[in-house]
């Protein structure tokens, strides 16, 4: 049945149960109707096609990425026109997720020599024992709840090591971010609060602890991404700031750990249950776990956009946007752009590459990417050849959503599975 509710009764900012569920019909029918929309619940400009999301996201003199972790739902920490000066007073001013270029320039320059083709490739083998030590956990077990036990684990161990974090501090950490995650269920809509304090706990908690190694670090440099930084300059050779730094990591271990790859994990999985055939074709082949991956991030993007402020008057698509006014960058939705993919509402194990907007686009463009990509393959290959007749325990329609119109996934998937010995 076509659907003939006004676009304003989709509230999706406010997370609509039903839009939450499954925003594709709303994010097509604007596409179709009102590719830049204005939503009536805080006055978000809702970006919806390829191109004008391009634009948004690259255009760093007309947008600015300063509310894109607040949302509409905090203030700007300064007017428009004061950004830039704001954030050279303010020490603890982020400098890489909401800071604009040049200074956003510098910093990122710093994270790039981190994520260096070289160092990923070399990341496979020591990936795999870490995807199979945590499968060991579970498998005897024959279900799992692959959500807080695998999809958020994995990816925090790897990048855990990848900054040179001991085991014992990292297992520390991970119990830590369980007990964190734990509280996932309470924040939901009509407790707001739900695990903020636990948040700024396990925070408080990384600000001392990076602060400690990093001064350590210093002293006596390892073989690892902390050691890395602390002797890294920029590029005019002034010497980074240690509480920078600091910032710097946890931005990395909080990324690499909680951002697109669980999601990834978890939404491709949902994808091969609704897809046996899928499934089936790459316990045959393996190889097509890459296309796989790629295709997942196309078709169910874990990162369903960003914010930006008009830093002036300007215009989208032919919309007029006043300055000051916040805008979406809406990635899962140009992901499905009927002019730039075909038959995007189809899950396509072999379709042909092209840019997709999963990790962003422009300057911000996720660094850790083909970590996330690499690591994806990995974790799905050994579940595959180590788990058979994978299912649901819960049907799926039961299953709850993340209460995010940022990030896109099941708040809990209860699995279950026959071992393969």
């Amino acid at each position: 049945m076509t659907d003939v509710r006004p676009l304003s009764d989709y509230h999706f900012l406010k997370l609509d149960d039903e839009t939450l569920r499954d925003p594709y019909p709303f994010f097509r029918r604007l596409r179709a109707e009102c590719p830049v929309f204005q939503e009536p619940d805080y006055g978000v400009y809702l970006v919806t096609r390829y191109d004008d999301i391009a634009r948004v996201t690259k255009d760093t003199e007309s947008f600015s990425a300063a509310p894109q972790i607040t949302g509409p739902w905090q203030p700007l920490p300064a007017p428009v026109d004061e950004l830039e000066e704001y954030r050279r007073r303010a020490p603890e001013s982020e400098k890489l997720f909401t800071n604009d270029p040049p200074d956003h320039t510098r910093y990122r320059r710093l994270v790039n020599r981190l994520f260096a083709p070289r160092r990923i490739e070399g990341l496979e083998n020591r990936l795999t024992e870490l995807a199979n030590r945590l499968i060991d956990h579970f498998i005897d077990r024959g279900e799992v709840e692959f959500v807080g036990e695998f999809a958020h684990i994995f990816p925090l161990t790897t990048v855990g090591e990848l900054l040179g974090i001991p085991p014992d501090d990292n297992e520390r950490f991970e119990a830590m971010f369980r007990e964190q995650y734990a509280h996932m269920d309470s924040v939901f809509p009509g407790n707001p609060d739900g695990a903020g304090t636990t948040q700024l706990t396990f925070q408080s908690v990384l600000v001392d602890y990076f602060s400690s190694e990093l001064a350590a670090r210093r002293r006596d440099p390892r073989n690892d991404i902390m050691s890395e930084l602390c002797n890294a300059t920029f590029s005019d050779g002034e010497e980074v700031p240690l509480h920078e730094l600091v910032k710097i990591c946890i931005f990395i271990y909080g990324a690499g750990g909680d951002s697109n790859t669980p999601e990834l994990l978890v939404n491709g999985m949902d994808v091969l249950l609704d897809r046996q055939d899928v499934m089936s074709a790459l316990r045959s082949d393996p190889a097509k776990i890459a296309n796989f991956v790629q295709e997942t991030l196309r078709y169910d993007n874990s990162a369903t956009g960003l914010f930006r402020v008009a830093r002036t008057d300007t215009e989208i698509g032919g919309v007029a946007i006043p300055k000051g006014a916040l805008v979406m960058a809406m990635f899962a939705s140009g992901n499905h752009d009927e002019n730039y993919f075909d038959d995007p509402e189809e899950f396509r194990l072999e379709r042909k590459t092209r840019p997709i907007l999963s990790f962003g686009s422009g300057p911000h463009t996720c660094p850790g990417a083909p970590l996330a990509r690499l690591e994806a393959q990995i974790a799905f290959r050994e579940l595959l050849a180590r788990l058979d007749d994978i299912r649901r325990a819960v049907p799926k329609d039961e299953l709850r959503y993340l209460p995010s119109c940022l990030q896109r996934s099941f708040a809990r998937l209860h699995l279950t599975f026959t071992p393969i010995r």
